[in-house]
């Protein structure tokens, strides 16, 4: 995932555009939406900085953290109906692919905003998860270069 580009910037309008003329979205659902989009956002970039503060600990993890990013968000994007039960298990454990699309897609869809019981406390975790591993690493790396964070 390495930032933004045109095409990125037009798949975002284009979801939105066709959410709302063909999800006979109420304001309601709209709302959910919107909430449901900025906690996937939360936890896609916990998620990156997860995998980016592997360059810390990982000689060339710079590009290790790339991949790993770029695999979550691929992941994410594979349909939950191809998967089987071990890949379900993985998508909303090892990786958080699960957390990140099908649980929000699930709540606009079904309207159980009680799902977001679940979801906060994942976004949570992976927040928890990366600021300690990013500071853990910036220990290590300061610790080596005789810089004082």
């Amino acid at each position: 995932m390495e930032g933004g580009n045109a095409a990125g910037a037009g798949h975002f309008g284009c979801g939105i555009l066709l959410f709302l003329t063909l999800g006979h979205a109420d304001p309601a659902q709209i709302a959910i939406a919107l909430v449901a989009a900025v906690c996937a956002a939360f936890l896609l970039t916990a998620c990156t900085v997860l995998c980016q503060s592997l360059a810390f600990f990982v000689k060339g993890g710079g590009r290790l953290g790339e991949q790993l990013s770029t695999m979550i968000g691929v992941m994410a994007m594979t349909p939950q109906n191809t998967q089987g039960r071990f890949m379900k298990i993985a998508l909303f454990s090892i990786l958080p692919a699960g957390f990140i699309v099908i649980l929000p897609v699930e709540i606009v869809r079904t309207r159980a905003v009680l799902l977001f019981g679940v979801l906060v406390p994942a976004i949570a975790a992976y927040w928890v998860l990366a600021a300690w591993i990013f500071r853990q690493g910036l220990r290590r790396y300061t610790s080596a270069t005789g810089w004082t964070a």
